[in-house]
């Protein structure tokens, strides 16, 4: 199993491969990862925070210990001290260890695990299929930016975990 560091993003959500994922980024730790992964044209992953004084089923994290790698596909930096990133959730990783250095990032020593199967749309959801085109179609019409957009190219309308919509 091969295992590499990269900054770590705990928050109360959840984000899937394939999903989207909106951040506000102002606190200064946060903001320095941002420049990195936008200078480097790399990655952080987020992972989701526990409840206070809760731990991973090993103990060993106070947030789950798999998260996903997210990458960044659009950055508005235009105010000073803020940024408002898009994230798109590439693939799974296990959190093996982790250190929080003085700045306050959380650095992970994580190795990839495969993404779930595809699952079939069951038969009794088609209707919500075809409708959830003709909306996809319709926002495509109205000329909507790429980035106001509430899912991300290439739509999995065969596979009902690839039908992530951003809240």
């Amino acid at each position: 199993m091969n295992t590499y560091s990269l900054p770590l993003f705990p928050l109360d959500v959840v984000v899937c491969p394939g999903g989207i994922l909106p951040l506000k980024i102002f606190e200064a730790s946060y903001l320095d990862m941002v420049r990195d992964c936008l200078r480097n044209k790399s990655s952080f992953a987020i992972v989701t925070i526990l409840p206070e004084g809760e731990t991973d089923l090993e103990g060993n994290f106070p947030f789950a210990n798999v998260g996903t790698l997210v990458k960044i596909v659009h950055a508005d930096v235009s105010t000073i001290g803020l940024m408002m990133i898009r994230c798109v959730g590439h693939h799974r990783v296990k959190i093996e260890s982790f250190t929080k250095p003085a700045n306050g990032l959380v650095i992970g020593e994580v190795s990839d695990i495969p993404n779930d199967l595809p699952m079939p749309i069951p038969e009794d959801l088609n209707l919500s299929i075809r409708v959830l085109k003709q909306l996809l179609d319709s926002l495509a019409d109205q000329k909507l930016l790429p980035t106001n957009m509430p899912t991300v190219e290439s739509y999995q309308f065969g596979n009902a975990l690839g039908l992530l919509i951003d809240g």
